[in-house]
């Protein structure tokens, strides 16, 4: 879907928001039938930004998908009718601060945007762990800000010095639609 026409693709949310869109090294993201899509800017609030259009096309997806019949568990849509799942990666450190002691950030950020917060127990790759964000559009908007908000926060914790790019690995396409990138 990213490597679609404007005002879709790839290219074109780059030039717009000023970031680095770029599919990752991995054929897959972590066990899902999605690419990886790595967004980087010097500026949260850009890939702030571009996050935001990336879950405007992966809706796109998730009414495709729904079209098709039932969601599948590695597809966009979530169990419920218009919930759609954002999948990304974090740095570990990062997820520990989203958790927050006994599970009380998490649970906050939950109640405070209305959405499901997935956090996986495993570090999969290059320090990072799979998040997911479940909930309609609009709440998965407001709660991925907030997630962008503490890893930025908790970057000097992790040993990224200010002014460094802030990336965000996500599934973003699904294989197929990518394959000839």
């Amino acid at each position: 879907a990213l490597q679609g026409l404007a005002p879709h693709s790839r290219e074109h949310i780059a030039r717009e928001t000023s970031t680095s869109l770029e599919f990752g090294d991995a054929e897959f993201f972590l066990g899902t039938a999605f690419r990886s899509l790595i967004v980087s800017s010097t500026e949260a609030w850009k890939v702030t930004a571009a996050l935001g259009r990336v879950l405007e096309v992966l809706v796109e997806c998730g009414k495709q998908e729904q079209g098709r019949g039932a969601p599948s568990p590695t597809g966009c849509l979530g169990k419920e009718a218009g919930e759609f799942v954002f999948r990304f990666a974090m740095p570990d450190a990062a997820a520990d601060a989203l958790l927050g002691g006994g599970g009380a950030v998490v649970s906050n950020l939950r109640a405070e945007t209305g959405t499901k917060i997935f956090v996986e127990n495993d570090v999969v790759q290059a320090g990072e762990r799979q998040c997911r964000v479940i909930g309609r559009e609009a709440k998965v908007q407001r709660c991925l800000w907030r997630i962008l908000d503490l890893i930025n926060q908790t970057s000097g914790a992790i040993g990224v010095a200010p002014g460094t790019a802030t990336s965000v690995a996500i599934a973003a396409a699904p294989a197929a639609a990518t394959a000839a990138s």
